[in-house]
């Protein structure tokens, strides 16, 4: 039996049986007899939907047998033990290193896909499924067969895997790691082989990808135009892989590919392949026909193959986006002799004459420094602990239009200096290192509260600035209307990160590495009170590790004396 009569089966079975409201059978004849008439029909779809049952769970089975194999096997940091406390099931206490162990594990963009997609296929076999069967519904619609979907009654194990269901990936989780991977092969130009392997910066992963992942990346990196990517992925996808459902659709965009770069002969190969799969598809058969037209019209033609790097067929990007690439990668810009000659460390001194700190110039104008050692790793931990259960979605834009954006992968949570005195504490250690007001009131605020930022897979921020733009400051909250704009940019790091992550100023060629526990300071007003666009910065994708930092924007109110004007509209903030 078809699983559309299979399930209409038994969804009249729970109809006739089960629907709530439905009135009493035993009080009419005619009812017991429609039940009798329908019964041969009932057991048979019934006993096809427990063969197909012991079918599904068995390939569940399987599936969390292979995901504990490789937790026994050591190939995924362990999890922690467990305890009942006054009637809450709370983790036991673990040694640093543990955690540690984890961040390098998800740390890993190809870990980090695996373990969402293990986990989301898991849910939607059975947390989805408990939770369509709590809405009280014992029919659902398949839209994929075009009939009712029966559902089985809750148990306690279901109950159970339902509650963890805001803990569990999501397809959004899914579409957001391909597109990582993707971000990631484009910013710092990955091998597809070693990326499919595993193997990232010559960090191994625990596992692969599979032949349909690749499917999914190639589909993506054709959707942003990178052909070059898109062929390479296609191509790996097919090296063992001819059953699949996918595999035509693979060969006839394979072969579109490479028709549209010129590779005719090349791209004809894999398209009369798509078309022996699919010899009735029109649109497969007119592609064929082109392409043939198109070698016979070349009489001088050399079958040409593909063969050149990624980045030879990569999309043309504007010369600043071009530059946070690169400057991503870590490759080198001429930058103006003399100004580099002049960069130099030095020791800060702020406020307390007794306290000073390591400072390095990474700009003059505007000023640009990293300063090291500013925080300390009880203050880290406090932050992060402090901001982790208010973290949501990054958002960008007008602050009263915000909106969530792949400009910025990342999750945001913000901790006011009222809430700990230990955040308190921070802010005027700010206050102390940059010489600016770092006091916070209800109203006409000289500083706003700390940004916790924490970056996912491929998290970035493509370039932009902290200053508002056009109207936007009409829109801040209360406490900073009629504070002016942000003139300085002071940035904790809380993490280091192994590889990406960089803080970058592309109009610049600046780079500033993350370094745990050091912080990034700039200027994004001129001392004459304009903007400076040269600030222009971002994040760069995390490519291994995790990264963690705290922002603290300075607003202009309240730093007249701290900061003046210059004496000429270019003066620069070492002309004191």
């Amino acid at each position: 039996m078809d699983s559309c009569k299979l399930t209409f089966a038994i969804g009249l079975l729970l109809s006739l049986l089960c629907r709530p409201g439905t009135p009493e059978m035993f009080s009419s004849t005619r009812q017991l007899i429609k039940l009798l008439a329908a019964e041969s029909r009932i057991l048979t779809a019934a006993e096809d939907f427990i063969t197909q049952e012991k079918e599904r769970l068995q390939s569940l089975k399987d599936q969390l047998k292979l995901i504990r194999k490789r937790y026994n096997e050591g190939l995924v940091p362990r999890s922690p033990d467990y305890q009942e406390t006054r009637g809450y099931i709370v983790p036991l206490p673990e040694p640093p290193e543990v955690e540690a162990e984890r961040v390098d594990y998800v740390g890993h963009p190809v870990n980090a896909y695996n373990l969402i997609k293990t986990w989301h296929s898991v849910s939607y076999q059975i947390v989805e499924q408990s939770r369509l069967n709590q809405r009280g519904s014992l029919a659902q619609y398949d839209q994929v067969n075009e009939c009712p979907i029966p559902l089985l009654s809750p148990t306690d194990f279901h109950d159970t895997m339902a509650s963890l269901s805001t803990s569990m990936p999501t397809q959004t989780d899914i579409s957001g790691s391909i597109d990582a991977i993707v971000r990631l092969q484009e910013t710092y130009e990955l091998p597809t082989n070693s990326t499919a392997d595993g193997v990232v910066m010559g960090t191994h992963a625990s596992g692969v990808l599979s032949s349909r992942d690749c499917y999914v990346i190639a589909r993506k990196a054709e959707e942003i135009r990178q052909s070059g990517f898109a062929i390479q992925w296609y191509e790996k996808a097919l090296e063992n892989s001819y059953d699949e459902w996918w595999v035509k659709d693979a060969f006839y965009r394979l072969g579109t590919l490479l028709k549209g770069l010129a590779s005719y002969e090349r791209g004809l190969g894999y398209l009369r392949i798509a078309q022996e799969m699919d010899p009735e598809n029109r649109t497969v058969v007119d592609m064929v026909a082109s392409a043939e037209n198109t070698v016979d019209r070349n009489e001088n033609f050399t079958a040409s193959t593909y063969r050149k790097p990624p980045h030879e067929y990569r999309r043309y990007h504007v010369g600043w986006l071009s530059d946070y690439m690169k400057l991503c990668r870590g490759e080198h810009f001429d930058r103006d002799p003399e100004v580099v000659k002049a960069l130099y460390c030095t020791y800060r001194y702020g406020i307390l004459p007794y306290l000073r700190y390591n400072e390095e110039i990474f700009n003059f104008n505007p000023r640009i420094a990293l300063i090291y050692n500013v925080i300390k790793n009880r203050d880290i931990n406090m932050l992060k602990d402090k901001a982790t259960a208010g973290l949501s979605s990054s958002r960008v834009g007008d602050p009263a239009k915000s909106k969530l954006s792949n400009e910025r992968i990342s999750k945001t949570s913000w901790l006011w200096d009222t809430e700990d005195e230990r955040i308190f504490k921070l802010s005027k250690q700010v206050a102390d290192i940059t010489g600016l007001s770092t006091q916070y009131s209800t109203l006409h605020s000289h500083a706003e509260p700390f940004q916790l930022v924490n970056y996912g897979i491929g998290g970035q921020y493509q370039p932009h600035f902290d200053y508002y733009e056009n109207d936007m400051l009409r829109n801040v909250p209360a406490f900073i209307q009629d504070t002016g704009d942000r003139v300085a940019t002071f940035m904790f790091y809380l993490s280091s990160v192994k590889a990406g992550g960089a803080t970058v100023f592309p109009k610049l060629h600046v780079r500033i590495p993350a370094v745990k526990g050091a912080a990034a300071f700039w200027f994004n007003i001129r001392r004459s009170g304009d903007r400076e666009p040269l600030t222009q910065h971002a994040g760069c994708p995390v490519l291994l590790g995790e990264k963690w930092v705290a922002n603290k924007w300075i607003r202009e109110l309240g730093q007249e004396y701290n900061r003046p004007c210059g004496l000429t509209p270019e003066a620069t903030d070492f002309d004191y």
